[in-house]
């Protein structure tokens, strides 16, 4: 089922490439590659006892811009994002020293953005939709003074993700440079032992990315 969704949402952005803007017939429609810089962070409820920090990472995918007439267009997107949060001293740890834990949240997403243009800038909104392809906690090797093992994997964690995202950026005719924020509606852990590291945590992250056209 999981596969057959992340077809799905490929299919899809490859059929779009084939359906031309009809009002808009000075302009066509244009794919490339997308990279960006992430900034992501979980945002756990303060019972969590820990401070948060940013993860910083990257995001890689294939960006397409379709018109649908004069000054509106549809971004789409699907990317590999390394997504995910820096807790210090959760306080479902008990330990006699200090744990710096690392979240790393991989997912595949993709994005669907309706925009308005007033070039060379535009700006849109839409959902996001992401798939869990991996997940792991760097700092939680090894059991805390209770003999409680706190390695998470992919199954503590929701597997997929819903969010929604907002853009804006600077398009011409070869690029895109833009700046875009998505905040995850749900939550994502799943087990008691994920609850309690990140209790109420939601994929919260925002992007500086540019695009090459083909």
């Amino acid at each position: 089922m999981r596969l057959s969704i992340i077809v799905t949402v490929l299919l899809f952005l490859g059929s779009l490439k084939t359906v031309q803007g009809q009002y808009y017939y000075q302009e066509t429609n244009k794919i490339g590659i997308k990279v960006g810089a992430l900034v992501s962070r979980l945002n756990p409820t303060n019972s969590s006892g820990g401070q948060e920090r940013v993860r910083n990472s990257v995001s890689i995918g294939a960006y397409a811009t379709f018109p649908l007439k004069r000054k509106f267009h549809i971004h789409a997107d699907v990317s590999y994002s390394l997504r995910g949060g820096k807790i210090s001293n959760p306080s479902a740890i008990v330990d006699t020293f200090q744990r710096n834990i690392t979240f790393r949240l991989n997912y595949i997403e993709a994005t669907g953005l309706v925009c308005y243009a007033a070039e060379p800038l535009y700006a849109g909104i839409g959902p996001s939709l992401g798939y869990l392809f991996r997940a792991k906690g760097k700092g939680l090797e090894g059991a805390d003074t209770t003999g409680t093992d706190w390695q998470v994997s992919k199954s503590n964690f929701r597997w997929y993700d819903i969010g929604l995202s907002g853009e804006i950026g600077f398009k011409s005719d070869t690029y895109v440079f833009g700046l875009r924020g998505t905040y995850g509606i749900l939550g994502i852990s799943t087990s008691s032992k994920a609850q309690a590291l990140l209790p109420g945590a939601r994929n919260i992250n925002g992007q500086l990315f540019i695009v090459a056209y083909f």
